[in-house]
């Protein structure tokens, strides 16, 4: 039976589901490159992990991704595979310092690569299966802004905005 109040019911209901979630995301952006958003980003992952916090940090900087090269791996997969290839969450995560998984972003790539409806949906539908194995999730985003790119920051807890301050003197 539908009533005045089902539509708040059904509010409240979903934001005590959400609440229940125990991974906590965070995207780290800036309109510009090179402000220290991947540092930062990674920096972050490690003091979390060395309180025992299980984090899951994703290099979003698609085709120009650094986080793999400050750890001082080379990622087999990248979040390229994941939306190209549509593969797993699962198949591209690796293991870095103190117990940090991590998603390389990619180098090289040729050609800009844009975001379709289906690799947003792709990469959420991915994500969602990993909300309970992480106390963190923290996406170092690409410099810059997108439709796309807003439309997952929506899907985010909070976001970091990176900025410098540029004196003259």
């Amino acid at each position: 039976m539908n009533d005045q109040a089902a539509v708040l019911r059904e509010k409240v209901l979903k934001k005590h589901q959400n609440s229940l979630r125990n991974c906590k995301t965070l995207a780290v952006l800036s309109g510009k490159g090179g402000v220290g958003k991947s540092n930062l980003s990674l920096n972050l992952s490690l003091a979390l992990t060395k309180q025992k916090q299980r984090v899951l940090l994703f290099d979003m900087d698609i085709g120009m991704g650094n986080i793999d090269i400050l750890i001082g791996q080379t990622a087999s997969y990248t979040m390229v595979d994941l939306l190209e290839k549509k593969l797993s969450i699962q198949q591209i995560i690796k293991k870095g310092p103190h117990n940090l998984a991590y998603v390389a972003g990619g180098t090289g790539i040729s050609s800009v690569f844009e975001w379709s409806p289906s690799d947003l949906a792709h990469l959420i539908q991915e994500l969602n299966s990993l909300t309970n194995q992480y106390d963190y999730m923290i996406f170092d985003m690409g410099a810059g802004m997108s439709e796309s790119v807003l439309k997952f920051l929506k899907a985010v807890d909070e976001m970091i905005v990176v900025t410098t301050q540029n004196l003259h003197l």
